[in-house]
């Protein structure tokens, strides 16, 4: 599937979802600000980076760097391409991923609910500034990191290995998708399936840079924090303050431990 037909199909089963136009409260970016206030950053900077996919990835990439995991696990992807079959064929299939990904964001975008009363295109242009805004800060952010490291991809192009730019770019639309569906009028199910549909995009950008050999393990562990981190971000403090994500819960009794997620609407 090329990219366009698989931009196109994302494109397509989203909206085609039932009952995503109207809502009969607060719809999507009828929240939106760029004077939130710094309670409100406050909160979404905790929020951001107490989420397991920051945090996470930050540890992943810190534990490769043990008895040279991170060169060890390159090495074996780019020999082996047990997912792609080839370092030619994972490069292409990163930026097919990278570009379902953004389209996968505007879908979501366009299908979410405006509330009672709003202007459908003043809702969607606030909404949709947020995430043009936050990949540009991922994409700024990036390039500064990878001025500064100056580490040497595997294939020894360039000296722009570090963090992954097609990985944190993927991953930001993904984060800020997976939001973007919590607003949508579908079961359960549907919505779990669409949050794999976003989070899928992420790992499989992130993996391809690996099996093709332009970036390091580490590389795009840390492109994943950094997306996650500002999706997560961008999202409370502009667009949407209710948070509307799983979290993880640990709940002590008497009768012992429970385990789950709960999610905030």
């Amino acid at each position: 599937m090329g990219k366009r037909a698989g931009s196109s199909f994302l494109l397509l089963a989203v909206l085609l979802l039932p009952g995503c136009a109207t809502a009969g409260g607060p719809g999507w970016g009828s929240d939106a600000t760029l004077t939130p206030g710094w309670d409100r950053l406050a909160a979404a900077a905790r929020a951001a980076a107490s989420s397991p996919e920051t945090w996470g990835p930050l540890a992943g990439a810190g534990l490769v760097q043990i008895d040279h995991a991170d060169h060890r696990l390159s090495r074996w992807a780019t020999r082996e391409n047990p997912v792609f079959g080839s370092q030619d064929a994972a490069a292409t299939a990163s930026d097919v991923l990278l570009g379902s990904s953004m389209v996968f964001y505007a879908a979501t975008a366009l299908a979410a609910p405006r509330g009672h009363g709003a202007t459908w295109a003043e809702h969607e242009l606030r909404g949709a500034s947020v995430g043009v805004g936050a990949g540009l800060v991922t994409g700024g952010a990036t390039e500064l990191l990878k001025r500064a490291t100056k580490r040497r991809r595997p294939n020894g192009i360039s000296t722009t290995s570090f963090p992954s730019g097609h990985t944190s770019a993927a991953t930001v639309m993904a984060t800020l998708a997976a939001d973007n569906v919590a607003w949508l009028d579908v079961s359960g199910g549907e919505r779990l399936a669409l949050k794999g549909v976003a989070g899928g995009l992420s790992v499989g950008t992130a993996w391809a840079r690996v099996e093709g050999k332009r970036h390091w393990p580490s590389d795009v562990l840390v492109g994943m924090a950094l997306g996650h981190f500002i999706g997560v971000f961008a999202d409370r403090a502009f667009l949407d303050p209710r948070g509307a994500r799983l979290q993880p819960v640990v709940a002590v009794s008497r009768d012992g431990v429970l385990l789950g997620f709960s999610q905030q609407f």
